[in-house]
């Protein structure tokens, strides 16, 4: 685990809504970044909803590739920018269909017991591998958990 700044980014996206899990959206996003000629790894995930709080069918989410200031999109990508952010970021490897459990160790225990405070902005999800050749077992993944920036104490005088 590291807490750092990550650079702002702008990525080319696209939204869903449903379960975090089993969507279709990440092929759908491959197949128009290619189309585009965008480069398409690493992939990022944004989830904009606790899966905690908010029914599975009703989960908002995008996923998306980085792409350059002049680079021309069309749909059904649409411009995303992320704005450097301070984020809590952790090395995830395993299956893909575990991260929500890591997710759920970042926000259960690790979150409550830093100290830290999160911002009101999606938690991020960085896809290096692709499940199509690379074995579940060694998928790499950072999880990114936007943090709100600390405040220097104020001094007695």
């Amino acid at each position: 685990m590291s807490i750092r700044c990550l650079p702002a980014r702008r990525l080319a996206v696209l939204h869903n809504v449903g379960p975090y899990s089993g969507s279709t959206v990440f092929a759908k996003l491959l197949r128009a970044a290619q189309a585009q000629g965008l480069r398409c790894q690493p992939i990022f995930g944004l989830s904009y909803d606790d899966p905690a709080l908010v029914p599975s069918k009703d989960l908002r989410s995008a996923v998306g590739v980085e792409i350059g200031n002049a680079t021309p999109l069309s749909a059904p990508l649409e411009l995303l920018e992320i704005p450097a952010t301070r984020f809590a970021t952790f090395a995830y490897r395993g299956p893909n269909e575990r991260l929500g459990l890591a997710y759920d160790w970042v926000f259960g225990q690790w979150l409550p017991a830093s100290g830290e405070s999160p911002a009101n902005q999606p938690a991020l999800s960085i896809y290096y591998d692709s499940p199509q050749n690379t074995a579940p077992e060694n998928l790499r993944t950072d999880i990114c958990i936007p943090l709100l920036e600390r405040t220097p104490h104020a001094r007695k005088a």
